[in-house]
């Protein structure tokens, strides 16, 4: 059965299904194809069972498990994989949406008065930064990235960070995220800006709002024990992530995620980090 289960959770078209809602929004190193992911699940863990993927990078079995009716649990030892997997995963709701659409605006509007004005970067960046990227597109992701910081916590600011996270490599003289190579890119000013807008609208419509009408999801508690993750009926929460790395970190730019033991409790109402 498992050698059958597999050879039809391989038989899919590449393109089939990886820009679906949530799944296309950031890119992310060796992906599991969704489809794979939903036949696996759907063939080898038992309805209403509880799915433990030690490795879930972005969530896309998370994600997949979710859709499948299955409880979920994911770790993984990226800090960045576990700000993804949260996003993916965790309840959203029209209001919720449109909050991270008016901090995008404002960490927009924040970002092209300092273009416009031709402000300085508001700290010093270092060789690799400014090797990636051309001196005003580095100015405008400064500005962005300026802009969020002057939020208050909250899942609306991690959420765009992460939408800061995800046009990085778009707009880096690097044609992937793991290419060693580097190109000159022609960007007009101002297009940075205007991207990191229109990813938080695409992220808000067709993302999370895709996701969310594909519900409603099965509520469930869950809480990492002392020895690891459990997961069990009540309460209102969709899944645990967490992060058992103790020194990794990711990026260009602080993203505001501690590299040290994260661990995220995802709540309709609220997150917790421990």
């Amino acid at each position: 059965m498992e050698t059958g289960a597999l050879g039809s959770a391989l038989d899919i078209r590449s393109d089939e299904g990886t820009r679906d809602h949530v799944h296309g929004f950031h890119s992310y190193p060796a992906r599991m194809h969704p489809i794979t992911a939903r036949r696996l699940i759907e063939q080898l863990s038992p309805p209403e069972g509880v799915l433990l993927d030690p490795f879930c990078g972005s969530g896309t079995v998370l994600v997949e498990g979710l859709l499948a009716g299955r409880q979920v649990i994911g770790v993984d030892a990226n800090p960045l994989a576990i700000e993804l997997a949260w996003l993916k995963t965790r309840t959203s709701t029209d209001g919720g949406r449109r909050e991270i659409l008016e901090g995008a605006r404002a960490a927009v509007a924040f970002a092209d008065e300092r273009r416009k004005r031709r402000s300085g970067a508001t700290h010093r960046y270092g060789a690799e930064d400014v090797s990636l990227f051309d001196p005003h597109v580095l100015l405008e992701l400064d500005g962005l990235r300026a802009g969020l910081a002057r939020m208050s916590a909250s899942a609306t600011k991690r959420a765009l960070f992460l939408v800061l996270s995800s046009i990085l490599v778009k707009v880096s003289r690097r044609p992937g995220d793991t290419a060693p190579s580097e190109a000159p890119r022609r960007l007009a000013s101002g297009f940075t800006i205007r991207l990191f807008l229109k990813k938080t609208e695409e992220l808000d419509f067709f993302g999370l709002g895709g996701f969310e009408e594909l519900g409603p999801f099965e509520d469930f508690y869950s809480a990492r024990a002392a020895g690891g993750a459990a997961a069990g009926k009540g309460n209102r929460s969709r899944g645990l992530v967490t992060n058992v790395d103790q020194g990794s970190a990711f990026g260009h730019f602080d993203h505001g995620v501690p590299a040290k033991d994260v661990s995220l409790e995802m709540d309709r109402g609220h997150e917790k980090r421990a």
